[in-house]
């Protein structure tokens, strides 16, 4: 698991590794996982890019609900197939999801010019 930080902001730290979770019509969205606060693990918090370029971080919990249980009980390698199967059941497209995802942030911003990679 790649756990270099690409984008850090107060509190949280998203991670360089991604899940693209795709959609049946073909619609798709990248997915990060979080660090939350000294750089404690947090499975429930994920990433994506908005379409401005801004970051948004949101508890994936809170949009599917019966992931709090996967993400206790299954060993941290699974949590990304939990996720992204999920997230399919549950939304019916990628633009259905990424709205309800930014509706529900606990965290967003845009990065600087000097947080952008060269």
């Amino acid at each position: 698991m790649d756990r270099t930080i690409i984008q850090r902001h107060d509190a949280y730290a998203v991670q360089a590794q991604r899940c693209e979770v795709m959609w049946r019509d073909g619609s798709s969205v990248i997915l990060h996982p979080v660090q939350a606060a000294a750089g404690a693990e947090a499975p429930r918090l994920r990433a994506m890019r908005g379409g401005d370029g801004g970051w948004f971080v949101f508890d994936v919990t809170r949009l599917a609900p019966s992931l709090a249980d996967d993400l206790r009980e299954l060993p941290p390698r699974d949590h990304q197939g939990a996720v992204f199967y999920t997230l399919r059941t549950q939304f019916r497209t990628a633009a259905e999801f990424a709205q309800r995802a930014a509706d529900q942030f606990v965290a967003c911003w845009h990065p600087t010019p000097d947080q952008v990679a060269a």
